[in-house]
């Protein structure tokens, strides 16, 4: 369980400046030098591969890509279909992020729904912009490259 309140303290007291942008029991969002931050309670073990400042610690870039895998089961935000287009474009097979999803959250994660999900696009949730640091690609390219890679074989 997070400790919003630990947080808050632990950032107050390194001076760095923030803003609460919503406080629930088991979350926490954050605005810190421009970056938004979430803390949320999760139920599975997550290794921390970096730590910042030592201050906060955060999970690889393949476990997140494997949280992301498992968020589209709960939720279907554009958010986290461009976080996967990057991921896969850029790092990690889908074989390989689907594999740690299976080592981090076992039968709670399936490959075949995962895959669907990649391609399904009915009933996305926008209303969460996505910021870019990079050229950001159409809206139809990322459809067309997860869905290419969701068909891929296995």
């Amino acid at each position: 369980m997070i400790k919003p309140q630990s947080i808050k303290n632990k950032l107050t007291n390194q001076s760095i400046d923030f803003s609460v942008i919503h406080q629930e029991y088991d979350q926490l969002h954050l605005i810190v030098n421009d970056v938004k931050l979430t803390f949320f309670t999760f139920p599975y073990k997550i290794e921390k591969q970096e730590v910042l400042d030592d201050i906060i610690g955060m999970p690889g870039l393949l476990n997140l890509a494997a949280m992301k895998a498992l968020a589209l089961g709960g939720r279907a935000k554009w958010k986290d279909y461009v976080d996967l287009y990057f991921l896969l474009k850029n790092y990690w097979s889908l074989k390989e992020i689907e594999r740690k999803a299976i080592e981090i959250f076992g039968n709670a994660f399936s490959t075949k729904l995962f895959r669907q999900q990649l391609s399904y696009f009915n009933d996305i949730d926008y209303s969460e912009a996505v910021e870019y640091l990079v050229k950001q690609p159409s809206e139809k390219e990322i459809k067309e490259f997860l869905t290419e890679t969701a068909l891929e074989v296995l």
